[in-house]
């Protein structure tokens, strides 16, 4: 049923030590799946996504910008460029195994203003993302892709709708972890942030070992 999904919502939830993400069909009433953020000492940014009933069983991964089905083998990963600087918007490449590559661009106002000079001062004061759209469009060679919204404010909810079925959701879930890490505005992600701080997680660090970066495994 999860990977049918063709309009849904990603709904954050902040704790103090714990960070998920109900997936939730449009007009449902009960998640369909459900992301939950890993510790720190795993990996850099893990995140393990959930099916099934009582949302038990193990779909897949996603790490470092890359999506893992649940026997580990990789679906695919992201790579983004920033247009000019870190606070204009990137542009999004979302390269899924067995699917042509397809290019996110941001669409509406933010699409039109990103690159003005003064975008930059004006995010960093936080008034982009409390009061604009972010919405983006993903489209490839033959594919209609699929779009993700985030309304104004800081919610941190973000809308989707799929075209294209051969798209994996867990990739879709891998463009929400990447946007939700730079562009959330909800107070209690910097409670949250601020917290891990003071674990013992924390300051071990991640474990050692070959870490899963955007160019592996390609």
């Amino acid at each position: 049923m999860f990977q049918d999904l063709t309009d849904f919502e990603v709904v954050p939830t902040y704790k103090i030590r714990e960070v998920t993400f109900d997936i939730n069909s449009s007009g449902g009433s009960e998640p369909v799946a459900r992301m939950v953020a890993g510790k720190y000492d795993e990996f850099m940014n893990p995140y393990t996504v959930f099916v099934g009933p009582g949302l038990e069983t193990v779909a897949g991964a996603i790490v470092n910008n890359q999506a893992y089905d649940k026997d580990g083998v990789r679906i695919g990963g992201l790579d983004y460029k920033y247009v000019r600087h870190m606070n204009s918007g990137a542009d999004i490449t979302f390269r899924q195994n067995d699917m042509v590559e397809l290019v996110g661009k941001q669409v509406g106002m933010l699409g039109k203003i990103r690159d003005l000079p003064l975008v930059g001062v004006i995010d960093n004061s936080d008034f982009v993302g409390g009061v604009v759209q972010l919405r983006y469009r993903f489209r490839g060679s033959g594919s209609p892709g699929f779009e993700m919204t985030k309304a104004a404010g800081v919610s941190n909810r973000y809308r989707f709708s799929v075209h294209d079925p051969k798209i994996n959701r867990l990739m879709v879930l891998a463009c929400y972890a990447l946007l939700e890490g730079q562009t959330s505005k909800n107070p209690m992600k910097g409670v949250n942030e601020f917290a891990k701080g003071f674990t013992a997680d924390y300051w071990r660090g991640p474990k050692r070992g070959r870490s899963r970066s955007s160019g592996d495994n390609k």
